[in-house]
């Protein structure tokens, strides 16, 4: 029997998940990225309130964010951001405790199945409870 690594696991959890894994890479970037953009954004909002220039709304000018600003359109807009940001948690959230349930169940299925395989009188070194101890402590202990 080939031994299994974790990286081995891993890389074909994630290839039979390529959707799901991706989508949660894709959410966590788009979420790092308003996640940025809010302290910029508070840059503008100085520069509206108090009419300095400030080097954070350059970057804001650079995606085109910045045209025709009043302070009630930058409320709405930074309101919208933390708004979106939130969204964008929670799906991060949700989706990456979806994968983990995905991959407790599988490692169980491979456990268990393996178990079904293996010799009897591999069985019969060991007491049932080690066996048992093993297939649900460590399961607990991956999640």
């Amino acid at each position: 029997m080939p031994t299994v690594t974790k990286r081995s696991i891993l890389l074909r959890f994630f290839r039979e998940h390529r959707l799901l894994s991706s989508t949660i890479l894709l959410v966590g970037l788009l979420n790092n990225c308003i996640t940025l953009l809010l302290p910029i954004s508070v840059g503008k909002y100085y520069e509206l309130v108090f009419g300095t220039d400030s080097s954070r709304t350059k970057a804001l000018a650079f995606l085109g964010l910045n045209a025709g600003m009043t302070v009630p359109y930058f409320l709405a807009f930074f309101t919208g951001l933390i708004v979106v940001r939130g969204i964008f948690e929670f799906v991060e959230k949700y989706l990456t405790g979806m994968a983990a349930e995905f991959f407790a169940k599988d490692l169980r299925e491979r456990l268990f199945s393996h178990q079904l395989i293996m010799d009897l009188a591999a069985h019969r070194k060991k007491e049932v409870g080690k066996y048992l101890m093993r297939y649900g402590g460590d399961l607990k202990s991956i999640r």
